[in-house]
């Protein structure tokens, strides 16, 4: 396929509104770093896809390591257990965390370079696209009848960002296994796609009374025998753009658990 042109679109996760969120009756949207400036004041999310739900929840709960230090693997038991309940005595994120934390990091879901959990190289390592409609819930794709909605081949309609960040979240996590659109990576092409980390599993997630709490409490305590402090990373704090053939990096705490 060609080359994209230069897009001088943007739409940062951390920044524009996009995540669905309650609190009583009251609804709202929110980007990424608003939802922990928020956490203390936001009951729960409001996603219409409980697979996004989970999705974000096991990406928040990373980001919640990350900016209250309950990443550290050289804590003792007692002391990440002592840091958690401090944190959560606190009611709150701390501000400067979080501004600090979604500065650093790359969020821009059209970066040409960067795109937020996507893999850029896909536009030249496949002759052809698939279709937006392959990756809509509800929407019929190839051959498959209309069950749900009246779009077809020809009547692709586009999908909202805010929605398709949501839809992203389900592929990344419950995509399906099976064939795919063929794929040329070092001169071999394929078009066998592995299925969703979580497709075959249940991702359990603990609610409490406000989004902060809920957080917190989904950090998963550290289990291993040996991990040395920096080697962990979700997709977007990588130093370099994604690697295709980067798929087998061992499966660390509690960035690459939660987000690969």
């Amino acid at each position: 396929m060609p080359p994209l042109p230069p897009s001088t679109s943007t739409f940062s996760a951390a920044d524009h509104p996009w995540i669905d969120v309650r609190t009583g009756y009251s609804y709202d949207q929110v980007g990424l770093r608003s939802l922990f400036l928020n956490a203390h004041r936001i009951e729960d999310l409001a996603l219409s896809h409980p697979p996004a739900a989970s999705a974000l929840l096991r990406i928040a709960v990373a980001i919640t390591a990350r900016i209250t230090g309950l990443d550290d693997p050289e804590l003792t038991a007692s002391q990440w257990n002592g840091l958690r309940r401090s944190r959560l005595a606190e009611g709150r994120f701390d501000t400067d965390a979080v501004h600090a934390y979604f500065d650093q990091h790359h969020f821009d879901a059209f970066h040409p370079i960067r795109p937020w959990l996507q893999d850029p190289a896909l536009r030249t390592q496949c002759d052809h696209p698939t279709g937006i409609n392959a990756f809509v819930p509800g929407r019929p794709a190839g051959n498959n009848l209309a069950w749900f909605s009246p779009h077809g081949h020809h009547s692709a309609e586009p999908v909202p960002t805010a929605e398709a960040l949501q839809i992203l979240l389900i592929h990344h996590y419950y995509g399906r296994s099976g064939t795919g659109t063929p794929r040329t990576l070092d001169g071999v092409t394929g078009k066998k796609q592995t299925s969703g980390p979580l497709r075959s599993s249940v991702s359990f997630h603990p609610l409490g009374r406000t989004l902060h709490e809920t957080l917190l409490a989904g950090v998963p305590a550290f289990t291993g025998d040996d991990q040395p402090p920096g080697v962990d990373a979700c997709p977007w704090e990588e130093t370099t753009p994604p690697s295709s053939q980067a798929i087998d990096r061992a499966v660390t705490w509690p960035g690459r658990q939660l987000t690969v």
